[in-house]
């Protein structure tokens, strides 16, 4: 272990990952770092010293950091959009512009622009595909007038598809971008969350081929099993949903809103929700195996695992997660 003095910890929306040998952590909204857990050398990038504000997570592909820059700082990009990138191993701080993408600026400050919900994949060419959501903000709504699909070709450099912007004037409750979920590859088909929406498109023409509306799964992470994708409401229903039709196969009220990460190991899904809870579900049957709380509750008021994820070692069967004191271990069952 290392102490790693005179470091910002996490501010506002964070994220952090494991990237090789690399733990990168979002410290704000002009900061990520990188630790390398071989010498524990610390590289902290400043987006703001050259010159951009605001990313919206990071995306992580053969030896680069993908970064969705949000309003640059400057009248040749302003309320632009853009994707850049860093090489993880650089120990400079180069950043390189990937593509940018404009919006049209018919609507009144404040106003922005937001990248969401990224994830590469390969094509039948071997190109590497980015699939993301485009949205453009007005305040903090994000209308499903100013919200686009998109897919780009890296290898390419070309935008492969887009959505049509639609503006349905009876539906007028924000749709949201998919905050910093990486949609679900399935067949041919690439999933994107909103803040409302599940949606399925053909990866490569971007037909929609399905949409489901589950009203609120603002702050919820999902799991794909075989040919099912399962997801919570913000109200605490599990909707089972079968990835092939766009239909909810079954329902199952766990009474608790959102979930963290979720972790599948031989058919028994694994997550924490924010009523502080560790749950085991039976994917097949879409039964609780067991629910379990911390045991430190009674002792530490903060102790708790809604705001923690758990990690499952599938080669050991082993569960680990934390309740922010103590760390548990657990054996799955065979």
């Amino acid at each position: 272990m290392k102490d790693i003095k005179d470091q910002y910890s996490f501010i506002g929306n964070f994220s952090s990952r494991l990237i090789g040998n690399y733990y990168h952590s979002k410290v704000s909204n002009k900061e990520y770092r990188l630790i390398n857990l071989e010498n524990f050398e610390v590289r902290n990038i400043d987006l703001l010293q050259a010159g951009y504000y605001g990313f919206t997570g990071v995306l992580y592909h053969d030896g680069y950091i993908y970064s969705g820059i949000d309003n640059q700082i400057g009248e040749q990009f302003n309320y632009r959009i853009s994707l850049g990138r860093n090489k993880v191993a650089d120990k400079s701080d180069n950043f390189e512009f990937v593509f940018h993408d404009t919006w049209p600026q018919d609507v009144p400050n404040p106003r922005s622009s937001h990248f969401g919900c990224m994830g590469f994949n390969e094509d039948k060419n071997k190109d590497v595909i980015l699939y993301y959501t485009n949205a453009q903000l007005y305040t903090d709504t994000i209308l499903s007038s100013r919200l686009k699909f998109m897919a780009y070709n890296i290898s390419k450099k070309r935008v492969q598809w887009e959505t049509e912007i639609k503006i349905d004037n009876k539906d007028l409750l924000s749709d949201g971008s998919g905050g910093l979920l990486p949609p679900a590859l399935y067949k041919d088909m690439v999933i994107f969350t909103t803040t409302r929406y599940v949606r399925a498109f053909h990866q490569e023409t971007g037909k929609l081929l399905w949409a489901l509306n589950l009203e609120q799964i603002t702050t919820t992470d999902y799991a794909v099993v075989e040919n099912h994708f399962f997801m919570a409401t913000n109200f605490g229903v599990l909707h089972k949903i079968d990835l092939n039709t766009g239909q909810i196969v079954s329902k199952l009220d766990l009474k608790t809103g959102n979930t963290g990460v979720w972790q599948e190991h031989k058919g028994i899904l694994y997550f924490t929700m924010v009523g502080n809870k560790l749950f085991a579900i039976d994917a097949a049957k879409m039964v609780v195996k067991w629910e379990w709380n911390s045991p430190n509750r009674q002792i530490c008021s903060y102790c708790s695992f809604g705001n923690n994820s758990p990690e499952v070692d599938k080669e050991t069967g082993r569960l680990y997660i934390t309740d922010g004191r103590d760390m548990f271990c657990i054996k799955l069952p065979e």
